[in-house]
Order: structure tokens, then C-alpha cells, then sequence
């Protein structure tokens, strides 16, 4: 291996480390808002979201990553447009679980039940990840 490959590969891992541990709080903070989670079972369930997180980065994320880093095309094997809607749903979810307590708190949703607002926020996140993420082609990486 050489130094070039391991600085790479150094970046790469760092980086799906750090997103999945962001990603490992946002979803103990979604959990948390249904689940009261006290003493160890906290740090159980986000090791066990941590490690889910870390797998899916090292398996799916990694070999695309390094082929950006290095300045090359994204291969078609690492294309995956189940995973893709998979993650498109989950993160629709978790930032629409995430930011209902911040709509709320306006006046305006005084009245309307907490559902309405996380499925209208879910729809809206899912909406625009979609259209930003597989109909718009300037958004899309150029073969």
C-alpha cells in the first residue's frame, strides 16, 4: 500500500466515522422524543445505530468516496438505487422528526396535531430529496 492509498483511505474512513456518529445523535434524539432511554440502554442503542451507521459507510460510501477523493468517476457497481431510496426515506424521517418540535413552537400549529405536522414536514423533506437527488440533472454526477 502505498502513502498515497493510506492518506486516502485515512480520509475516507474519517469521514464515515464522523457522519455516522452525527448520525447516530440525530437518531437517539428521534428516539428519545418517543422512548424515554435512561442509564446504559442509551449508550446500548446508539452503539448498536453507530455500528449499523459505520457498516453501511465502510460497505456502500467508502469505495465512492475514495474514487472522488482520487478524482475519478464513481463507478457503476457502487450505484445502488435501492439503498439509495432506502437512505432518501430514512433521512426524509429523521429530519422531519428533528424539526416538527421547531415548527410547534410557531403559533400557527397551536392547533394541528403532531402527526399532521410530521408527515406534511416528511413529505416535504422526501419531496426534495427526490427531485434534488434523481430529476435534477445538474445535480447529478456527468458520465
Amino acid at each position: 500500500m502505498q502513502l498515497n492509498d493510506l492518506r486516502c483511505l485515512s480520509r475516507v474512513y474519517c469521514l464515515t466515522l464522523a457522519s455516522s456518529l452525527f448520525w447516530s445523535v440525530m437518531v437517539l434524539n428521534c428516539i428519545g422524543q418517543f422512548i424515554r432511554l435512561e442509564g446504559d440502554l442509551v449508550w446500548v442503542v446508539f452503539f448498536v445505530v453507530f455500528a449499523l451507521f459505520a457498516l453501511h459507510g465502510f460497505i456502500f460510501s467508502v469505495p465512492s468516496l475514495r474514487n472522488i477523493f482520487d478524482g475519478e468517476v464513481i463507478e457503476e457497481k457502487h450505484y445502488n438505487l435501492r439503498w439509495a431510496l432506502i437512505e432518501t426515506v430514512f433521512l426524509s424521517g429523521i429530519l422531519a422528526i428533528a424539526f416538527v418540535p421547531f415548527m410547534m413552537g410557531f403559533d400557527f400549529f397551536n392547533g394541528v396535531s403532531y402527526w399532521v405536522v410530521a408527515s406534511f414536514l416528511f413529505v416535504s423533506f422526501l419531496g426534495s430529496l427526490c427531485y434534488l437527488s434523481f430529476f435534477q440533472r445538474s445535480f447529478r454526477s456527468r458520465r
